[in-house]
C-alpha cells in the first residue's frame, strides 16, 4: 500500500506557507471612497485604494505590494459605449505618475496618480468612465486598448522584467452624483505563478536563476481593457509554448526560511503529468515537477506552488516560528478554523499551584487521563465566520509528552537523569524538563559520546531497549524495563475550557482512536461540501488536495502579531512577531517588542552611551553604560525611553575580556551567525544554529505613552501589554515549575560547551544561561524566554549580577497601584525549578519609595511582551456547530489563490 506523508501533521503545516501571494481576493475595481471622500483628497484627479494591494509593482511583503512613486500610468477617458468622450481635449492615453502624498492635519498618507505634464490632466465627471493602465506605453491607442497583445518576459528575473511582465488595468466609473476623490483599483490580467522553496529543496547556489516554468504561453491576444474586470474577463492565449521561462527570485518579504520565486504569464491550461517547474539545485542538478490534475489558470489569480518528496510542502513549524496558524479552504481561501501548537496541562487530580504533574496519559481520580503535552489543537470558528470558538478544541494530533527530571546524582542514574547532547547535569543537583515524541519515553543513548557522558533521547528513536550503557567508569550496565512506545489513544479527544485559563475537561474518542502512527501520518483538517470543517485521519488521494472521504484539506497560513508604525523617518514599517496560545484566550508573541518608536513615529529615546567607533580603547568605542541625566524631566522622572542590554569586562573564548554593548557594536546587534557550537572533535551534537538578536528594554513611562501599543489590524481581536492579573492567569496555567516552561531550550545550560571555552561572551550573544546552576529546558510552550537581564536605578547591569543570569518582564500597571511604582515579574536562572507558586517573581508594585526616590520606577528597564486576544472567544459554550459562517453573513468575493501541490518527475 502507497502510504501518503502528506499527512504528518508537521508535513501538512507546509502549507501554512502557501498563502504568500498579493491580497488579491480583498478588492477587484472597487468603486468605494473610504477615507479618499474628503476635501483634501478630492483635489487629486485620482487616488489609489486604501487597500488596493493587487499590484504587484513593488512587494512590501510577501503578501503585500504597491506601487512604486514614479510608476508610469496611462488614462482614457471614455462613455459608456467605450468611445472616446467628446469634447474633451485630454481624454487619450493621458500620461500619469504614482506620488506618495501626506494629509497634514491627520498625517494620513495616501498614493495619488499626478499628471506627468501639469497641464495636461483628465477633468473630472460623474457621468465618464475612466480605464487606466499600467505599464504605461507611449504608443497605446484606444483601439489597440480594445484589442491589446502582450507578451510576458522569459527572464523575470532580469531587471524590471517581472513589473513589465504584469499587465495592470482599471476601468472606474465615478458614483453617481460625486464629488469625492476618484479611489481606483487597479486588476491583473495575467496569472501569477508563486514557487516555495524550502528544506531540502533550498538551492546550493546560483538560487537568483534557480527556479523555471516550463512549457509555457508566452504571448495572449484580444485582451478588452476597457471593460470591468471580474470573472468574466478572458483573452486569447497563443499556442506556441516557451520550454524555459526564468522566475524572479522575489527575497525580500519571504518569510520562514522559505525561497519564493514568481512569474506572470497569460491564463492557459497546464496538463496533468506535463513538466510545469523546473528547480536548478546546483549548476549541475536539476528535477523537474509536475501536477496531477489538469489546471485551468484564470486571469487575475495567483497559484502557489508547494512541493515535497510526495509533493507536498514539507517543512517543520520549528521554535522560533509561530504556533498559531489559520485554516483555510482550498479552493475559496476562507478561514475555517484555528490550529495552534500549544502546551495543553490537564492535572484534575491538583488542586493547588505547587502539585507536580503527571505525565500524560497516567489515569487519575474519576479515571481522567492527564495531560502534559505539547500538542496540535483544532478551533472551529463561530457564526462570523473569523473568530475561533475557544471554549471546545479537538486534538488533531499530540506531539510531545513533558517529562520532568528533579533529583541529586546518585551511583547509578534513573532513566530520566540523562540530558540532550551537549547538555549535561553537573555537580549534585540537576534539574529538567524534557519532551520525548508522544508516547515514547525519556532514555539514555545506548551510544555515549566519547567524553565517557551518556546523553539522552527520545526512546521513539532506539529501536532495542533491552540493554542500555551506563556512563563510563560504572561497572555494570542495566535492563530497562520500558516499551519503546506506548498508544494512549489519546488523539481526536476534545478538549474543553471553563472559559478562563483552565481546562475543564478532557474526552478522548470513544471508538475508532488513532495510533501515534496513524496520527502522525493522516492527521488534517478535512472540510466538507457545506464548509464544515473537522480532525481526520481518513487516508489521502494523490493530489493531496481531497481525502478519500471526498473531502478537502484545509491548508495553513500562519498568523502573527502585526505591528504597522511609522519609523523616526515618518516611513510606515510592518513588523510581525510570531505567537504562541497559552491558556485559554493569550496569544503570546513569542519574541520581546522591539519597537524604537511610537506609532505615529515618534522616536523613543534610548539612553545607552554613545561610542566612538574610530577610539582605541575598547572603553571608548563600546562604554557599555547609560546615561540618563540628559533626560530628565523637570520632575525628576527619567522620560520614557529604552536600553538595549549590556556589560562590561566580559571574558571571551580567547581568555581575554570585552564589552558586552549591542547599542554600538552592529555583529552584536545582528545575532550570532553560524552555529551555536562549532565543530569540537569528538562531538555528536555540534552544528545548533542560534538566531537570537537583543530586544531593547524599555521602562514604565514608554508603555504607558499612547501610541506604543500596536494597533489590532481587525476588530474582532485586541493586543494587550499584560498586566500582573493577567500574567498570573497564565502562569497558573502553566502550574508547577511554571518558569522552567517558559524558557526556550537554547537558553539553557550547557556545561560541557563552557568547558570547551563557552565563555561568558558566548553566552550574552546568545541570550543563554550563564550560571552554575544545571537546569534544561525545553521551550514547554513557545514563549521562548531568555537571559536578556533588566535594569533598576539600584542595580546597573555593568555589574555582572543582572545579565546572562536573570531576566525580566515589565507590566502594565494595576488601577490600584501608587503612580511612583512600577509592576514587573523577573526570572533567575535558579528559579525555574520552583513548585510553590509565584512566590519571589512578582513585584506588582515595586520601587514604591515615595519622597525618597521618587523617579525611581522610571529607572526600570526590561522586556516588554504583548499578546493577542479574541474580544468574544466563545459564543455561548462547547456546543458550537462546526459551520464556517451563518446563513446571515454575507460570502466575501472569490479568492483569488489557489494552492498546489506538486511532485517530482521520476
Amino acid at each position: 500500500m502507497t502510504r501518503n506523508m502528506y499527512f504528518r501533521l508537521i508535513t501538512a503545516l507546509l502549507l501554512a506557507s502557501a498563502l504568500t501571494a498579493c491580497e488579491d481576493e480583498d478588492i477587484v475595481q472597487s468603486n468605494g471612497s473610504h477615507a479618499a471622500s474628503n476635501a483634501f483628497w478630492a483635489q487629486y484627479d485620482f487616488v489609489l485604494g486604501e487597500n488596493s494591494y493587487m499590484t504587484r509593482v513593488s512587494y512590501e511583503d510577501d503578501k503585500v505590494s504597491l506601487f512604486e512613486e514614479g510608476d508610469e500610468i496611462g488614462v482614457y477617458v471614455v462613455n459608456d459605449e467605450g468611445n472616446l468622450v467628446s469634447g474633451e481635449t485630454y481624454n487619450s492615453n493621458v500620461h500619469y505618475v504614482v506620488r506618495n502624498a501626506t494629509h497634514l492635519e491627520n498625517n494620513e498618507q495616501r498614493q495619488v496618480l499626478l499628471p506627468f505634464n501639469p497641464n495636461e490632466a483628465v477633468n473630472k465627471n460623474p457621468a465618464y468612465h475612466y480605464v487606466l493602465y499600467y505599464p504605461y506605453d507611449a504608443d497605446m491607442t484606444l483601439n489597440r486598448l480594445k484589442d491589446y497583445t502582450h507578451s510576458v518576459a522569459t527572464d523575470q528575473g532580469e531587471a524590471g522584467a517581472f513589473e513589465a511582465s504584469d499587465l495592470l488595468w482599471c476601468y472606474y466609473t465615478p458614483p453617481a452624483g460625486s464629488t469625492e476623490a476618484y479611489e481606483v483599483a487597479f486588476d491583473h490580467a495575467m496569472a501569477q505563478i508563486v514557487v516555495l522553496l524550502g528544506g531540502i529543496y533550498m538551492p546550493g547556489e546560483n538560487q537568483a536563476s534557480a527556479v523555471q516554468l516550463l512549457n509555457m504561453s508566452v504571448q495572449a491576444t484580444d485582451i478588452n481593457m476597457v471593460q470591468p474586470g471580474g470573472t468574466s474577463f478572458s483573452y486569447t492565449t497563443s499556442n506556441t509554448k516557451v520550454k524555459e521561462i526564468g522566475a524572479w527570485w522575489f527575497e525580500k518579504g519571504s518569510t520562514d526560511d522559505l525561497l519564493q520565486y514568481r512569474a506572470c504569464i497569460p491564463a492557459q491550461t497546464i496538463g496533468a503529468g506535463e513538466p510545469l517547474v523546473r528547480i536548478h539545485f546546483n549548476s549541475a542538478t536539476y528535477k523537474d515537477y509536475k501536477i496531477n490534475t489538469e489546471l485551468q489558470l484564470k486571469p487575475g489569480h495567483t497559484y502557489t506552488l508547494t512541493l515535497s518528496k510526495e509533493g507536498i510542502t514539507e517543512i517543520e513549524i520549528n521554535d522560533d516560528d509561530t504556533w498559531v496558524l489559520d485554516v483555510l479552504d482550498p479552493e475559496t481561501g476562507r478561514p475555517v478554523g484555528l490550529l495552534c501548537r500549544e502546551y495543553l496541562r490537564y492535572q484534575p487530580q491538583i488542586t493547588t499551584m505547587s502539585g507536580i504533574d503527571v505525565v500524560t496519559g497516567t489515569e487519575v481520580a474519576g479515571g481522567k487521563k492527564a495531560i502534559s503535552s505539547q500538542a496540535w489543537v483544532f478551533y472551529n470558528l463561530q457564526s462570523d465566520g473569523q473568530t475561533p470558538e475557544l471554549s471546545k478544541g479537538t486534538v488533531l494530533r499530540f506531539i510531545y509528552d513533558i517529562h520532568i527530571n528533579s533529583g541529586t546524582e546518585g551511583a547509578l542514574h534513573t532513566i530520566y537523569d540523562v540530558w540532550p547532547a551537549p547538555h549535561s547535569k553537573n555537580g549534585g543537583n540537576h534539574q529538567g524538563l524534557f519532551t520525548p515524541e508522544h508516547g515514547f519515553g525519556w532514555v539514555p543513548s545506548p551510544t555515549p559520546a566519547s567524553n565517557g557522558e551518556e546523553y539522552g533521547i527520545s526512546s521513539s528513536e532506539i529501536e532495542d531497549l533491552t540493554t542500555i550503557r551506563v556512563p563510563d567508569g560504572q561497572s555494570q550496565d542495566f535492563v530497562v524495563n520500558y516499551a519503546r512506545e506506548k498508544n494512549y489513544y489519546m488523539h481526536g479527544g476534545t478538549i474543553t475550557w471553563d472559559n478562563s485559563d483552565k481546562i475543564n475537561d478532557f474526552t478522548p474518542l470513544a471508538e475508532n482512536a488513532p495510533t501515534n502512527d496513524v496520527a502522525k501520518a493522516f492527521a488534517h483538517i478535512a472540510i466538507d461540501a457545506d464548509g464544515n470543517a473537522s480532525v481526520s485521519y481518513s487516508g489521502v488521494l494523490g493530489t493531496g488536495i481531497w481525502d478519500i472521504e471526498g473531502k478537502k484539506i484545509g491548508v495553513l497560513r500562519k498568523r502573527y502579531l502585526i505591528d504597522k508604525r511609522k519609523n523616526k523617518d515618518g516611513v510606515e514599517e510592518t513588523t510581525k512577531y510570531p505567537l504562541v496560545k497559552i491558556g485559554y484566550n493569550q496569544f503570546w508573541i513569542s519574541k520581546a517588542f522591539s519597537a524604537t518608536t511610537l506609532r505615529d513615529g515618534t522616536e523613543l529615546p534610548c539612553f545607552n552611551v554613545k561610542g566612538n567607533p574610530d577610539a582605541e580603547s575598547i572603553n571608548e568605542r563600546k562604554p557599555a553604560k547609560t546615561d540618563y541625566t540628559s533626560h530628565v524631566s523637570t520632575n525628576g522622572d527619567l522620560n520614557m525611553g529604552y536600553i538595549y542590554p549590556h556589560e562590561q569586562n566580559v571574558e571571551t573564548d580567547k581568555n581575554t575580556t570585552t564589552n558586552y554593548d549591542p547599542y554600538n557594536d552592529p555583529e552584536e546587534m545582528a545575532g550570532p551567525h553560524g552555529t551555536e557550537w562549532e565543530n569540537q572533535q569528538g562531538s555528536e551534537w555540534m552544528g545548533r544554529t542560534s538566531n537570537y538578536i537583543p530586544r531593547p528594554l524599555y521602562n514604565k513611562l514608554a508603555i504607558d505613552a499612547n501610541g506604543f501599543l500596536p494597533n489590532a489590524q481587525e476588530g474582532y481581536y485586541e493586543y494587550v501589554i499584560p498586566t500582573s492579573n493577567e500574567f498570573i492567569s497564565m502562569i497558573e496555567y502553566l502550574g508547577s515549575y511554571f518558569a522552567g516552561k517558559l524558557f526556550t531550550r537554547a537558553a539553557s545550560t550547557t556545561i560541557h560547551a563552557k568547558q570547551n571555552a563557552y565563555k561568558k561572551y558566548t553566552a550574552l550573544m546568545r541570550g543563554e544561561f550563564y550560571d552554575s546552576n544545571s537546569v534544561f529546558c525545553s521551550n514547554i510552550c513557545g514563549f521562548n524566554l531568555r537571559m536578556s537581564g533588566y535594569e533598576a536605578h539600584q542595580t546597573q547591569m555593568s555589574n555582572g549580577n543582572v545579565l546572562g543570569r536573570s531576566t525580566a518582564i515589565i507590566l502594565k500597571s494595576k488601577a490600584n497601584v501608587a503612580d511612583n511604582s512600577v509592576s514587573y515579574i523577573t526570572f533567575e536562572s535558579y528559579s525555574p525549578w520552583s513548585d510553590k507558586g509565584y512566590v519571589g517573581f512578582f513585584e506588582d508594585k515595586g520601587y514604591n519609595y515615595g519622597g525618597v526616590t521618587p523617579n525611581a520606577h522610571t529607572q526600570f528597564f526590561a522586556q516588554v511582551r504583548l499578546f493577542m486576544r479574541f474580544k468574544h472567544p466563545t459564543a455561548g459554550g462547547a456546543s458550537i456547530t462546526t459551520s464556517t459562517r451563518s446563513v446571515s453573513v454575507s460570502a466575501p468575493a472569490e479568492s483569488r489563490n489557489v494552492y498546489i501541490p506538486i511532485q517530482a518527475i521520476d
